[in-house]
């Protein structure tokens, strides 16, 4: 009985997923670095939302 979308988008999931894609980016070295650092501090942000996950 899932709603409106793809299996798995349980809030833990979408976390896991956005963190994994800010890490990509802050390691990027195409990327300019004050938006490398900007991706670090939110995945830092959003870690400690989702309780250290």
């Amino acid at each position: 009985m899932s709603e409106g979308g793809a299996t798995g988008e349980d809030p833990q999931n979408i976390v896991r997923a956005v963190t994994d894609f800010l890490q990509q980016v802050a390691q990027r070295q195409e990327v300019p670095q004050d938006l490398r650092e900007r991706a670090d501090r939110l995945k830092a942000s959003l870690a400690g939302a989702a309780g250290g996950q």
